[in-house]
């Protein structure tokens, strides 16, 4: 893997010194040069390239070379977090600075590199969170607590949201929390960004929740200030389900599954200030399964509830939600299993696709909609017929025969995959696995192999080597797929109707 240099523009390496000789900067940096950067460090070693970044930054304009500029400052002063460099701590002033500077650009950027490390401050363990640069960054955000707070009050909603995502974690760990949520409880009451102000309780609830979890000091505060955030004063028709969606990650049990979900499907929600509501509401059903946790009932009946709402990308979230508690539940969930049978008839061929797709993966549980899986070996959308064919596969249903076979000898667009893959997080497949239905079957019996295939062929199969690349046999090399069939499926007799003579040749003396 290549190793990323070091942050200077693409003109090279005089262009970035160019910069901070080009036009009047906006910002002073007073003390810049009294920080020894050549002795500190960050990600790819010595940090004197420091200086000149940040006073290319601190310079009017608004090209892309000042954000490529801003990524490779990332890249190296906070790089992929987990510690802080001592190159990121001496930064933090004068990112500060630069963000406070009216007319500058990116300023909403900069208050997000900012805000990755008040964050990592949450998240860096022992015993790097009492490392020395560790340390002294979280004393210069402490320092900086007033300039932070005011940038709440920028005309850019864009800083402002990003500022207010920082002082809810800032607030998890900072000896002045109470003032952090004081202020952002303060911009609530005049704040005319709907989006913002959902965010500030959804972020809120997220923030009080993990300073619980980690027994912080700050819990008690945070809770409060949500709590304040939620009062029956402030909850416009608006805000009513980021108000519930708060209060439930506070408690659990104050809030019921079925109040989340109507508040969510009301007409007075605004899709466009929720996320859950994003990609047509593809979101909401995982959204809305997050917030009730280990409740298993809540999500039985979340997912039962969207699986045939009225607009397509809802159903899509809810069969992904189902997908993931089967996986979650390492079962094939009885109760979710007829409303995915049906949703092999969806209007919409992603949804046919999934319904199939998690069909196969129930196995037996499965079988009830085999009848289905069959009809939809015609369904127009190729993707849907394949799936459907896996699944009767996995059923052991013959009617998938005709579609293997054709498999073994097209390669195809929507058609299957030579091997299996799960992703460990979702049953999905980018292309079902061939493999897997023409491998070993249950019943142990043996495979049977093209009788011109050798031990070589053989031994890849049973080791899991893709047969295209192992194989040694010169016969095979004409083939376009080398498959290991079980003997059940030879002796089927839709075997012989659909295979091509070559196919044919194939099957053991």
């Amino acid at each position: 893997m290549a190793i990323v240099g070091r942050f200077v523009p693409s003109g090279g390496a005089d262009q970035c010194a160019a910069s901070t000789s080009s036009g009047e900067a906006l910002a002073s940096l007073d003390g810049l040069d009294d920080v020894p950067w050549a002795d500190l460090r960050h990600a790819y070693g010595a940090a004197e390239d420091v200086p000149g970044a940040l006073r290319a930054l601190a310079r009017p304009g608004g090209d892309a070379e000042r954000e490529e500029l801003l990524d490779h400052l990332v890249a190296s002063i906070y790089h992929q977090g987990g510690a802080v460099y001592s190159a990121g701590a001496a930064a933090v002033p004068f990112l500060v600075e630069l963000a406070a500077t009216p007319g500058l650009t990116l300023k909403a950027e900069i208050v997000e590199l900012i805000g990755q490390f008040v964050a990592l401050q949450n998240q860096m363990r022992e015993p790097w969170r009492s490392n020395k640069h560790a340390v002294s960054c979280r004393a210069a955000l402490v320092a900086e607590h007033d300039t932070l707070v005011a940038l709440l009050d920028d005309a850019d909603r864009a800083v402002r949201t990003a500022m207010a995502a920082l002082l809810w974690d800032y607030a998890r760990w900072s000896p002045r929390a109470e003032d952090a949520t004081t202020a952002l409880i303060s911009r609530d009451a005049v704040e005319s960004d709907l989006a913002l102000r959902v965010s500030l309780r959804l972020r809120g609830a997220r923030a009080a929740a993990r300073a619980r979890e980690t027994n912080a000091s700050s819990a008690d505060a945070l809770a409060a200030a949500v709590r304040r955030l939620t009062a029956p004063d402030r909850d416009t028709d608006a805000l009513k389900f980021a108000c519930l969606a708060a209060n439930k990650r506070l408690d659990p049990d104050a809030v019921h599954w079925r109040d989340l979900l109507e508040e969510a499907l009301a007409p007075t929600t605004p899709h466009e200030v929720y996320s859950a509501w994003d990609d047509g509401g593809s979101r909401l059903a995982r959204a809305l399964c997050a917030l009730c946790e280990d409740d298993t009932n809540a999500h039985l009946n979340i997912i039962r509830a969207l699986i045939d709402h009225e607009w397509p990308q809802v159903r899509t979230g809810a069969l992904q939600a189902a997908g993931d508690a089967m996986l979650r539940w390492r079962s094939a969930v009885p109760e979710l299993v007829p409303p995915v049978g049906a949703a092999l008839t969806d209007s919409e061929p992603e949804n046919r696709r999934s319904a199939a797709d998690l069909l196969a993966a129930v196995g037996p549980a499965g079988t009830a909609f085999d009848d289905r899986l069959a009809a939809a070996l015609d369904d127009p959308d190729r993707p849907t017929a394949t799936r459907a064919a896996w699944a009767l596969a996995r059923h052991g249903d013959a009617r998938a025969v005709p579609t293997l076979v054709h498999a073994l000898d097209h390669l195809e667009d929507g058609g299957f995959g030579a091997s299996s893959h799960y992703s460990g997080r979702w049953y999905w497949f980018s292309q079902p696995p061939l493999r897997e239905p023409l491998s070993r079957a249950p019943d142990g019996t043996d495979h049977c192999w093209p009788p011109h295939c050798g031990p070589h062929s053989r031994g890849a199969w049973r080791s899991g080597q893709p047969l295209r690349t192992a194989c040694r046999d010169s016969t095979c090399s004409a083939m376009p797929w080398r498959h290991a069939v079980p003997q059940r499926t030879w002796r089927c007799p839709s075997w012989k109707r659909c295979s091509n003579p070559r196919t044919r040749s194939w099957r053991a003396p």
